[in-house]
């Protein structure tokens, strides 16, 4: 009998303990819910408001589109630009399309120009070498002919490109000979003169154009030719370089900042005039 109590107790005690646990676990479980619940809600506020915000928006863009509309004459909307259509060039008798052995085109918008030789145009009984804008007009480009040449035969000496120049309504930039002294390094250029401050423009008949620059020791290369800038033509023929002596001027147009002679003020006074 007194074992059946005990066994009695003991179940009990067991039911109970169970129940606790099972208790505090509902507990904490309707604690989460809560937090989680508190949380969705949150959320859903923030929801309600970023759409609301978002419906704003897109009431002032109709808004704006329907009175840009309003403000747009029916008809008269501007086209979207077009590139030109430049017309083909096209070989004549005496007049080729291409560049001679030797040359190759280039320039900014080579497009726009077309290069060859002209056999009607002849100077010392040679035909000339030509470029020509196929546009009246061509904004910030310009092309020519030019080509390279090793710098070994030139090497500390001075040296004068020359030709003669004619040109037809080259009224915008005009046309140019040019030369450029190359160093060992890739984009390296020593001297360099394009007649930039001297064109030949306008229409005009055959002139004598030239360049005289210096070409150090350490040079690699020459590159020269002529060019054509903006709309017009420009031929050329008689080209020659040839080594002048000191007394003929440079025309070199890369110009180096004067350093002074000596150090100054290494004692650091900043009173020192400057």
């Amino acid at each position: 009998m007194k074992t059946l109590s005990a066994l009695l107790g003991l179940a009990v005690l067991l039911l109970l303990f169970a129940y606790l646990h099972e208790h505090r676990q509902a507990t904490e479980l309707q604690t989460s819910l809560a937090t989680l619940a508190k949380d969705r809600n949150a959320i859903q506020g923030e929801l309600l408001k970023l759409n609301g915000r978002l419906a704003e928006l897109q009431k002032r863009t109709a808004v704006l589109a329907t009175a840009v509309a309003a403000e747009t004459p029916r008809g008269n909307s501007a086209p979207a630009p077009t590139a030109p259509v430049l017309p083909a060039p096209v070989e004549r008798p005496g007049v080729t399309i291409k560049a001679p052995e030797g040359w190759f085109k280039n320039g900014a918008k080579s497009g726009s120009y077309v290069v060859g030789v002209d056999s009607t145009q002849p100077w010392g009984g040679m035909p000339s070498a030509y470029v020509e804008s196929l546009a009246p007009s061509v904004e910030e480009g310009f092309g020519g002919m030019m080509q390279t040449t090793a710098a070994d035969s030139y090497a500390g000496k001075r040296v004068r490109l020359s030709g003669w120049v004619k040109t037809e309504n080259a009224d915008e930039g005009g046309g140019h000979l040019w030369l450029r002294v190359d160093g060992q390094e890739r984009g390296q250029t020593l001297q360099f003169d394009n007649m930039n401050n001297r064109p030949v423009k306008g229409t005009s008949d055959w002139q004598e154009a030239s360049i005289v620059l210096d070409v150090p020791a350490s040079a690699s290369a020459l590159a020269y030719g002529f060019f054509v800038q903006g709309g017009g033509k420009m031929w050329v023929n008689g080209q020659k370089i040839e080594e002048v002596g000191p007394e003929v001027p440079s025309t070199n147009m890369i110009t180096k900042k004067a350093l002074p002679t000596a150090p100054r003020n290494l004692g650091f006074d900043p009173n020192r005039p400057k």
